[in-house]
């Protein structure tokens, strides 16, 4: 029953409907540094989280991004736990498949580098009420003195809607620059967490 808590705990809700809404002094759980550079931009950690004993939760914005309604963000989980990465993506895979019955807009595609054993997934959802958010899911393991973990690094790119025409633009911007950032995520050195609780 333990394990299957902690696979739930691994599919790391979607980015659409657990963003923070407030702003508190963040804390660098992880050790992983309150700065990320991503695609020549600068995203500073804005809002972290340790609910449980196990699961931490970092988000990183732009300068002037600000919480919830975010444009781009970065954000950094990790869970200590004995798990695979495959057991993990195996669950957000079918989070999505059960998501697409209510949202039309969620897609997705795996990507696995066996060489690493690190998979990737990106993904389109949308919320129904006109915020259409594609994202990029890296998910390593990761062992060290502090423990085994998995760990999650992702970038989230939102789109607030008003008519169909800013939700065309969107999904054509997605098409042109989706492969390109991918590729970005996939060869972005990921530093080791670390934790002390």
């Amino acid at each position: 029953m333990k394990r299957n808590h902690k696979i739930i705990i691994l599919v790391f809700l979607n980015l659409i409907l657990i963003s923070a809404t407030k702003e508190p002094a963040p804390k660098d759980f992880l050790s992983v540094g309150k700065k990320i550079e991503f695609n020549q931009e600068e995203f500073e950690l804005k809002w972290s989280s340790h609910p449980s004993p196990e699961y931490y939760k970092q988000e990183y914005l732009r300068k002037d991004d600000k919480l919830p309604q975010y444009k781009k963000m970065m954000m950094v989980e990790a869970v200590k736990a004995t798990l695979s990465v495959a057991e993990v993506v195996h669950g957000k895979l079918f989070e999505l498949e059960n998501r697409k019955k209510e949202d039309p807009v969620v897609n997705y595609q795996k990507f696995e580098n066996k060489q690493k054993g690190e998979i990737m997934i990106d993904f389109m959802l949308s919320d129904g009420q006109g915020t259409y958010e594609w994202n990029i899911y890296r998910y390593q393991n990761q062992k060290n003195e502090s423990g085994n973990y998995v760990v999650l690094y992702a970038y989230s790119y939102r789109e607030y809607a008003s008519n169909k025409e800013t939700v065309i633009q969107f999904f054509e911007e997605i098409k042109k620059m989706r492969m390109g950032l991918i590729g970005k995520m996939g060869n972005m050195k990921i530093p080791n967490v670390m934790t002390n609780e």
